[in-house]
């Protein structure tokens, strides 16, 4: 019949296409009963004495047989044949027995293949069956039981100690781990148990030939048709529910250390500040042997304290702090609570006693107002009761919830003219910033626009690239000094991270992270800001640009004009060629098919003309841009290519400067730059765009026009002769700006101030309600309307805000719905907390939610309604500031809408 090999595959001499391979996994593989056919094989159910033994017990098989037979039984696991033996079968059931060997551990299969003679008439049972079952083999060698010796209760704050030994006196070397319990719940943490790690059961993996068919000379059936396959048992069946713990989590980790045989070891550790429970956790190795062991010890102090504050706060708002005081034993009878506070001003007395006359609790209060600052304020309660002492430390941000705002003052200095004047900073007080830029071509607001990009509070994949993609050619603009250097380097490889993010399955970047599907001119923008950043020298994620040159080039490949992608189409593929071929892998066939499209647009030819310089085709470029025009028709695009003339025109700057045309080059940036240098509003990608092929120009090709001045900066005097375009210096807000042009060119100068206005001095875009109207309403859970301004502690209620179209400029993309709510109020997150259907809203592309405030993302038909809900509670005590709700157009200022901010109360 053939004999069975060690390396795990039965008659290796049988031809392939005739073999049946059969992988039987466990547990829960199933299986299939075939009809009671003689000369079909048939599914065989036999049984061992016991499910899991020791190494050195006796495994006994029973086996239902029938007498003159004979069975074929191999010991086989998860890569190899171990065993086999052939044994005659005796009427009514054959019993077999074979010893558990070390080299069976973790587990095996007993495979039976089981004959009758052909001609019998004896009995009735199919003439060939197979069957297998699991075998769990334990090696008491491998397994390791580490004991942990600890107290059940311990203190924060002071010393504590952790003995281990193992249980039968075993060397090992192990590592500890104490954790918090709250912590670990967040995830359902189990100790590990690395013994099931290295020792896991495993699947059959063995492939089995026979040729039993032909030598019956009747046929047997398939193998695979009575064993089907199952799961591995790896899957969590913890289902009990995550516990919510508001304590700090606390982690203390130690080791490895080495135990000798029968040793045992004492190891000293202090916690932090903490209340609650903690879990040791210690795991252990040794030659092969593995294993764990766990304890939860309680956390608790005689005298305990637990203060409760929001989030976040807001200069000029104020809060009462309640902070608890625990009082467990009988002796604890005068507690004196202290508060001291750092960036926060105490109301009232920082000192309150209170008295306890049985073990319970207190709560002591303290009014709290946070200064017009920003930063991060720090809050310290001590509570003492005699020797008995418990601290509480907690920090929280003081942030403005308002928008920068940037004002900036211009003069033409003409040379051998002075400028000078007097300024005062914007803004409270530590968000200040400002500069004196100087430069040799119109000014381009450089310090504002670059803060324009990235103080964008949206995120989407477009603007997520145009925050990140100018200062990688920031260098070629104006001189950076080390910490500027530094910070640019660190945006990018954070935008670069970022971008991971947006990628889906088929190798494109998705428009908002976690989307199913690719943003065609998303995924070509940021290609191509990851192909320059890796031309600069950044490290990419492993395999994130050959999935995204393998989109591109499906996308190219496939490209045909067609009346959903006309208006901006050609200019995609373009822009997807020139990104191809900026990456060294140009499809030159795509590239002429879009060259012969006879309604090819100025843009989408000055992008494609790149493409094929990049490509090597210099003559191809020349002649597809030959007596094209430099200047496009205005327009302004919500979506699609989320583009506009100035865009197109910055495209078309950078392509000039790829093609060495410096003098047309030139004649263009004077225009791009002017128009940055104006104080109207562009878009992200617009914005971005205009700086990229301004600094492209720049970097190739170098000032003529040298900047010569001398300066005197509040009280510090200082000369600049440099051949860069724009000479940047901050302000140290003493005043007093002067400048004198020693040039024979004529100077741009630019006096930049930027700060976050106080609570209440919003600068938002205005209403303009014929393109977008918007109301909010404040409503308990019942729809019943209240007003926000004084709430009751612990109100459940929602936010709901309507937005309409009125139909009078079309269909209105990637709108921006933003809500900052106060810091008294709690967003109570729907989707983690299963009650999104109680305040369900309007569909939305993308909903983004945060410990203070709620962006949601959206497109509006013409005419159309949507309404948006926020579940809120009021959760402080105390009197904070609502900020406006702003509604707007991300690439259209002018459809906009915003209802003032206002300051509203949480009262008992």
């Amino acid at each position: 019949m053939g004999s069975l090999s060690d390396s795990g595959t039965r008659c290796k001499w049988w031809p392939c296409n005739l073999s049946k391979s059969v992988y039987v996994d466990w547990p829960g593989w199933a299986q299939r009963e075939q009809a009671n056919n003689p000369t079909e094989a048939s599914m065989l159910s036999f049984t061992a004495n016991k499910t899991k033994f020791n190494v050195g017990e006796d495994v006994v098989l029973t086996i239902p047989s029938g007498k003159g037979g004979r069975a074929l039984i191999s010991i086989e696991n998860g890569s190899r044949v171990l065993k086999t033996f052939w044994t005659e079968t005796k009427a009514g059931q054959t019993q077999f027995t074979f010893k558990a060997e070390k080299n069976m551990a973790p587990n095996v299969f007993a495979v039976v293949t089981l004959l009758q003679p052909h001609a019998q008439t004896v009995n009735d049972l199919p003439i060939r069956m197979y069957g297998a079952i699991p075998l769990l083999i334990e090696d008491p060698e491998t397994i390791l039981k580490p004991v942990i010796k600890m107290a059940d209760k311990i203190k924060p704050e002071t010393e504590n100690s952790i003995t281990v030994a193992e249980q039968n006196g075993k060397a090992m070397t192990y590592t500890i781990a104490i954790v918090d319990e709250g912590l670990l719940d967040l995830t359902r943490f189990k100790t590990p148990d690395p013994h099931s790690a290295f020792y896991a059961r495993e699947g059959l993996g063995v492939k089995t030939w026979d040729l039993f068919d032909y030598v019956l000379g009747a046929w047997g059936g398939n193998l695979e048709r009575i064993l089907s396959i199952g799961g591995d048992g790896s899957v969590n069946r913890n289902l009990n529910p995550a516990k919510a713990n508001r304590f700090v989590p606390v982690v203390k980790y130690l080791g490895p250390f080495a135990l000798g045989k029968g040793e045992s070891k004492t190891h000293k550790f202090t916690l932090p500040q903490y209340i609650g429970a903690v879990r040791a956790m210690v795991v252990a190795g040794q030659d092969g042997a593995y294993g764990f062991a766990e304890k939860s010890v309680q956390v608790k102090k005689p005298l305990m304290l637990l203060a409760t504050l929001p989030r976040v706060i807001g200069p000029g708002e104020s809060f009462t702090l309640p902070a608890t005081v625990f009082a467990t034993e009988n002796n604890l009878k005068n507690v004196t609570v202290q508060l001291q506070a750092q960036n926060l001003q105490v109301i009232g007395s920082k000192t309150q006693q209170l008295g306890f006359k049985q073990p319970g609790e207190q709560m002591a209060y303290f009014e709290i107002k946070a200064p017009e600052v920003t930063g991060i304020a720090k809050v310290k309660i001590i509570a003492q009761s005699g020797t008995e002492k418990a601290v509480y430390d907690v920090e929280m941000d003081i942030r403005n919830p308002n928008p920068f705002v940037t004002n900036v003052v211009s003069a033409v200095v003409e040379p051998g003219a002075n400028w000078s004047l007097n300024y005062a900073p914007i803004g409270m007080a530590g968000t200040n910033s400002g500069s004196i830029e100087l430069s040799s071509i119109p000014p381009i607001n450089l310090k504002k626009r670059l803060s324009y990009l990235m103080q964008y509070p949206h995120g989407c994949v477009e603007q997520t690239t145009s925050g990140v993609f100018p200062q990688l050619f920031l260098n070629q603009l104006t001189a950076l000094n080390e910490q500027q250097k530094a910070n640019t380097e660190r945006n990018i490889k954070a935008g670069i991270n970022r971008l991971k993010g947006f990628q889906t399955t088929d190798g494109g970047l998705s428009y908002w992270p976690g989307e199913g599907t690719s943003d065609e001119w998303g995924t070509n923008y940021a290609g191509h800001f990851l192909v320059e950043s890796q031309n600069a020298g950044y490290t990419l994620p492993v395999g994130m640009i050959d999935e995204l040159v393998r989109y591109l080039k499906t996308k190219a490949n496939n490209w045909a004009p067609n009346s959903s992608n006309f208006y901006g189409g050609d200019l995609s593929q373009s822009y997807r060629l020139y990104v191809l071929a900026l990456a060294k892998r140009p499809e030159i066939a795509a590239m002429n098919r879009l060259r012969a499209f006879e309604y090819l647009s100025v843009s989408a030819k000055w992008r494609l003309a790149a493409a094929y310089k990049l490509a090597g085709q210099a003559d191809a470029a020349n002649k597809l841009i030959k007596d094209l025009p430099t200047e496009i028709k205005p327009y302004n695009q919500l979506g699609g290519t989320y583009g506009s003339d100035l865009r197109d025109e910055a495209m078309i700057l950078e392509t000039l400067t790829l093609l060495g045309r410096k003098g047309t080059a030139a004649q263009l940036l004077q225009s791009v730059a002017a128009r940055l240098g104006k104080d109207d509003w562009y878009s992200t990608q617009t914005t971005a765009y205009s700086l990229l092929g301004i600094a492209k120009f720049c970097g190739v090709n170098s000032s003529s026009n040298n900047l010569k001045y001398s300066y005197t900066i509040d009280g510090k005097k200082g000369n600049v002769n440099s051949n860069q375009y724009i000479v940047s210096t901050p302000l140290a807000f003493k005043g007093n700006v002067a400048v004198t042009n020693t040039s024979d060119r004529v100077l741009f100068a630019r006096l930049i101030l930027q700060g976050q206005p106080s609570a209440g001095q919003n600068n938002f875009q205005p209403n303009n309600p014929d393109l977008l109207d918007m109301s909010i309403s404040y409503k308990l859970l019942n729809g019943k309307v209240l007003d926000p301004t004084t709430l009751k502690q612990g109100t459940d209620f929602y936010a709901e805000v309507v937005v309409k179209n009125p139909g009078k400029s079309g269909y209105y993309e990637q709108m921006a719905l933003t809500q900052i709510f106060p810091s008294g109020w709690e967003i109570i997150n729907t989707r983690v907390n299963d009650n999104e259907s109680i305040i369900a809203s309007s569909p939305y592309t993308y909903r983004d939610i945060r410990d203070d405030r709620v962006f949601t993302y959206f497109n509006l038909r013409e005419n159309e309604t949507v309404i948006y809900k926020v579940l809120l509670n009021a959760s402080y005590i105390g009197r904070y500031y609502l900020s406006a709700v702003q509604c707007e157009a991300m690439y259209n200022n002018s459809i906009s809408a915003t209802e003032a901010g206002k300051w509203v109360q949480v009262i008992k």
